[in-house]
């Protein structure tokens, strides 16, 4: 199994990497600030952000029913 992660604090901590090489996963490196790797972070989350925001939900399939609700329409 391969993971490329985003450099997060949370992902460079000890015992995440432990984690990671007791369960033979391979790290791929991650250029910082690297457009390329993660466009979602750019065009698809704010918008998504945008629809869902101040709104309260119940539960989880409360946000994913929403979620693709919007991904499903032109909006974006």
């Amino acid at each position: 199994m391969f993971l490329q992660h985003d450099n997060a604090p949370a992902n460079r901590a000890q015992i995440v990497q432990q984690f990671w090489a007791k369960n033979k996963m391979d790290v791929i490196a991650h250029p910082p600030h690297s457009p390329d790797h993660v466009p979602c972070d750019f065009f698809l989350f704010p918008r998504m952000k945008s629809h869902m925001k101040a709104k309260d939900f119940a539960d989880v399939s409360e946000v994913k029913k929403k979620t693709l609700e919007v991904l499903k329409t032109s909006a974006l």
